[in-house]
């Protein structure tokens, strides 16, 4: 998957400034794109130039106009067309199992600090998708698709963060044995 595609996608769901995507970005635990503005401003220059976004000015109350990206028929149809891919498999491209391989260089207090470092910016990410899956739950009954789709993927990360935290716990057991 390519940026381009997330772009697309979040201007279907509404016209936007890239600021507005990058935020989107920024927010989401699970676009795997740090969202930073030179990843989306280029995205946006070239899906422009390809005819799959057009842009026009909108004031904003004591901000600088900005540019607002609608996306296009073109656009529209070149997102449908990538949903009808066949979906790709996670990556697993986790830092720390390098550090675990290569721990041999920790002593074991070393190891098991950073064990217990990395199970709390796991139990605070997943305090973070439990407390984004409480909103989103907290919204009307008659949610629309792309809600109810988004209250799927929450559901994903907190279970992946769950099979982590569990993972870790025994990883710790067989080192402490």
């Amino acid at each position: 998957m390519t940026i381009q595609y997330a772009i697309l996608g979040l201007l279907h769901q509404q016209p936007q400034s890239g600021y507005d995507l990058k935020k989107a970005f920024a927010s989401s635990g699970f676009l795997p794109w740090s969202g930073n503005s030179n990843q989306i401003y280029t995205a946006l220059l070239q899906l422009q130039a390809a005819g799959r976004v057009t842009s026009d000015s909108a004031p904003s109350a004591g901000y600088p106009t900005r540019k607002v990206y609608r996306l296009t028929p073109a656009g529209l149809a070149d997102l449908h067309q990538w949903l009808l891919s066949p979906p790709a498999l996670p990556e697993c491209k986790n830092h720390f199992l390098i550090q675990l391989l290569l721990s041999d260089l920790l002593s074991p207090t070393e190891l098991l600090a950073l064990l217990n470092h990395y199970q709390g910016e796991l139990e605070q990410s997943l305090l973070m998708h439990q407390e984004q899956a409480r909103r989103a739950a907290a919204l009307p009954s008659a949610q629309p698709h792309p809600v109810r789709m988004q209250v799927w993927a929450i559901q994903n990360l907190i279970d992946h963060t769950a099979a982590e935290l569990d993972w870790l716990t025994r990883l710790r057991q067989s080192i402490l044995e």
